[in-house]
């Protein structure tokens, strides 16, 4: 009995420095890190390019890994919502719409992954 606690623990631990190594100093830079996190988690253990983290009242947050991330995703993205890509000017990227207009911001998270925040006018 003692001999399984004992694995049970040594596994805990080494899942929790394998966190903390792996996103740092990042983990707690969000204001929801354990939304994010699991947001990550969801998106190593599938095929998707991107995952949705939280919906607020102004926006919906998303997340992809670094790799993954690029403008023809993005304007992928756009497009199934109707939405077309215009200009990118550093992190953000400006897209129209019926004479409406809307930037979308990514930022890093970690080197592995980008946070990208939608306005709420590109969901409707």
């Amino acid at each position: 009995m003692k001999r399984v606690v004992f694995s049970m623990v040594l596994i805990l631990l080494l899942l929790l420095g394998f966190l903390g190594l792996r996103f740092g100093s990042a983990l707690f830079q969000e204001d929801r890190p354990f939304l994010t996190l699991y947001s990550v988690m969801k998106l190593e253990l599938s095929n998707q390019i991107f995952e949705q983290v939280i919906e607020t009242s102004e926006n919906k947050i998303y997340v992809s890994k670094t790799s993954a991330f690029s403008q023809e995703i993005f304007q992928e993205f756009m497009a199934e919502k109707d939405w077309q890509f215009k200009e990118q000017m550093g992190s953000g990227f400006f897209c129209e719409k019926d004479g409406l207009s809307a930037v979308v911001t990514t930022r890093m998270y970690t080197k592995h992954y980008f946070l990208w925040t939608v306005p709420k006018e590109v969901q409707n």
